[in-house]
């Protein structure tokens, strides 16, 4: 079990190495290190809940919001490209 989101999980994403990305109704992505059950980082940019993550390749993934935004991550850097 990992706790942080503060509304329901709709979307799920395993990069791989240990690493899970989870998108909430609660408007946040959260990075999570499966093995020790601790979020590694929180991302917000979203102002609506996350309902979809897909991978794009091994540096990129792409969230879609209840906010109308696509937006693309840099999983490297944590940076954002709108």
């Amino acid at each position: 079990t990992l706790n942080g989101h503060t509304d329901k999980v709709y979307a799920l994403l395993y990069w791989g190495k240990g690493i899970l990305i989870s998108g909430s109704n609660d408007k946040t992505i959260k990075i999570w290190d499966i093995n020790s059950k601790k979020c590694l980082y929180t991302l917000n940019e979203h102002v609506g809940g996350i309902s979809y993550l897909s991978k794009i390749d091994n540096k990129f993934f792409v969230s879609q919001g209840m906010d109308k935004k696509i937006i693309i991550w840099n999983m490297g850097e944590r940076k954002v490209f709108q």
